[in-house]
């Protein structure tokens, strides 16, 4: 749960990073500002505006598909959308002196820097997160026959992530297959970093509690 977070705030941090150094690295090559004198608060603007279009296309969600052509071109259509409605509020609705109004091209070449430095940064936190994932443990929940079905399956197709096998209720466990309760509290103390749950089960046949936990887990 933590790590989405973290994976959340790295790539807002990562757009403010984009949105200041682009800015500013075009107003610099333009003499528009020095280096001295950076542009600061009338960023504000457009990175408030990038944030909310990268929002709506999940472009902060740590499940987004950030290696797919899908978002890439979603990415570039939002970057793209953004720079437009930034030109038309800076240069048609704003009557007041504001820093941006002085170069339609630093504007525009501005966001063409944005564009790939925000792919490439989910592109970087994608990979390593998926590297780091590899690693977390899949965890299957059913009786003894099935899980040894999962086992020589999962073997069969060479599915390398750890897998820890629990039985649905406590009167079924094992040793090796313990109880889905305690596999949650390990979950939510931090003991077991899991990546997903396999339910062999209906939740109807969990004991009571666990489906709301499970459905808890889920959107944590």
């Amino acid at each position: 749960m933590k790590s989405s977070r973290r994976f959340t705030f790295a790539l807002m941090l990562g757009d403010l990073a984009s949105v200041f150094l682009a800015f500013n690295a075009v107003a610099v090559l333009r003499g528009i500002v020095t280096v001295d004198t950076p542009l600061i608060w009338p960023l504000l603007v457009p990175l408030l505006v990038l944030v909310a279009a990268f929002g709506l296309i999940d472009g902060y969600s740590a499940r987004t598909d950030f290696l797919s052509l899908d978002y890439a071109s979603q990415h570039l259509v939002a970057v793209v959308t953004v720079m437009v409605a930034m030109l038309l509020v800076t240069f048609v609705f704003i009557r007041a002196e504001y820093s941006l109004q002085q170069s339609r091209l630093m504007v525009m070449l501005a966001f063409m820097l944005i564009a790939p430095l925000g792919l490439a940064q989910r592109r970087l936190l994608a990979v390593r997160r998926a590297a780091v994932r590899r690693y977390h443990t899949l965890v299957f929940v059913g009786d003894e026959a099935s899980a040894k079905v999962f086992a020589e399956e999962s073997e069969r197709v060479g599915f390398e992530r750890p897998v820890a096998y629990a039985a649905a209720c406590a009167d079924e466990a094992t040793a090796e297959r313990p109880a889905l309760a305690a596999v949650l509290d390990r979950i939510d103390a931090g003991i077991l970093s899991a990546e997903a749950i396999v339910l062999r089960e209906t939740s109807r046949e969990l004991p009571a509690g666990l489906p709301q936990r499970l459905v808890k887990l889920h959107f944590a």
